[in-house]
């Protein structure tokens, strides 16, 4: 419950993609774009670029 609370509060209750890290107990609004998840996931030093296969 303590986690829904928090993810309201951090944008208002705000429809969209939510990152929660319980154990350091930190939140992140993403955004209402599945693709900002993945953008919000490298703000945050997680996952890496796809690599590029365009010649």
């Amino acid at each position: 419950m303590k986690v829904l609370v928090e993810l309201f509060r951090i944008n208002g209750g705000k429809p969209g993609y939510y990152l929660a890290n319980i154990r350091d107990k930190k939140y992140h609004y993403c955004g209402d774009e599945w693709a900002s998840v993945k953008v919000k996931l490298r703000e945050l030093g997680i996952g890496r670029d796809e690599p590029n296969y365009h010649s």
